[in-house]
């Protein structure tokens, strides 16, 4: 879901092509940032879950970060 979000964040910036704007283009670039996103989530290549994965290591610990 995270991912998603930032893929949305990215699209709205950006000229995506000729969709003709207004409120479908906005429904549809939602599926399309949703789609991207679990794309990249399947890859597992980002690494933000080894970061989560010590963040919460080092909160059990009681270690700081």
């Amino acid at each position: 879901m995270f991912l998603g979000q930032m893929v949305d964040e990215m699209l709205s910036t950006v000229n995506i092509g000729n969709f003709g704007g207004g409120h479908a283009e906005e429904t549809w670039r939602s599926f399309l940032s949703d789609a991207i996103g679990r794309s990249i989530a399947e890859q597992n290549s980002t690494g933000i879950a080894k970061g989560i994965e010590a963040a919460i290591r080092n909160y059990q610990t009681g270690q700081d970060l």
